[in-house]
């Protein structure tokens, strides 16, 4: 990087508050509720949720998944963590944005959709759980699953995009598997505390929309999974 080229980076990301290097913040999913009381509710297991999102070098668009690093983009303990790429005023990418060591997209996707399942009126089962191996097994693949960042002249946009696949037996209300979620919030800075509130809001509403592609477990037919 030349001379010139490292000021007006620097420069820019002054102005939007937005720090050069990776930033490790934590997001969740807030309050997970408890699974429905009673027997009657049907049971299910989230026994496998896939992180299958791309990574680029040099990607030519934003919301395409890329770490600071390219050697790292291999490193599968890296890229599950990672869920956003910082950029300057003059779009010129800077650090990543990666989860907390041991926190990972897997786990924020399986908590989301256990919320999900829940809030729609089923019993998500754990392994060891009672009545685990005979819940319906359920799995989940992720394409997208990443925030990044848009300059403007007056205020920046953060914007959050996912798209999951539900795969398997899952007690859908109509023939929509992929589920895709985007959320944007406009502000003066990306500071870590933006990036956290994009994502945490871009989950609330990712769980929403899981819920409404969900058939309602109080509606009981002779085979659930038909």
């Amino acid at each position: 990087m030349n001379r010139t080229v490292a000021v007006l980076a620097v420069a820019g990301a002054l102005v939007t508050g937005c720090a050069l290097d990776r930033s490790v913040i934590d997001v969740s999913n807030g309050s997970i509720p408890p699974n429905p009381a009673g027997p009657a509710a049907v049971a299910v297991k989230i026994v496998e949720v896939k992180d299958q999102r791309p990574f680029h070098i040099d990607p030519p668009r934003p919301d395409m998944p890329s770490l600071m690093n390219d050697e790292e983009i291999k490193n599968k303990a890296i890229t599950g963590r990672a869920i956003g790429r910082k950029r300057n005023t003059y779009g010129a990418a800077l650090g990543d944005v990666l989860l907390p060591e041991g926190r990972n997209v897997t786990q924020l996707t399986t908590e989301a959709l256990t919320s999900a399942l829940r809030q729609a009126g089923y019993r998500v089962l754990a392994s060891g759980e009672p009545g685990y191996a005979d819940a319906v097994p359920l799995t989940a693949t992720v394409h997208q699953f990443w925030a990044y960042f848009s300059p403007g002249f007056w205020q920046i946009t953060l914007r959050y995009d996912a798209k999951v696949t539900l795969v398997g037996d899952w007690p859908l209300a109509g023939d929509r598997r992929e589920i895709t979620t985007t959320v944007q919030q406009q502000g003066m800075a990306a500071t870590e505390d933006a990036w956290a509130s994009v994502v945490n809001t871009g989950l609330a509403q990712f769980v929403s929309d899981v819920k409404g592609a969900l058939r309602t477990a109080a509606v009981r037919i002779s085979r659930l999974f038909d």
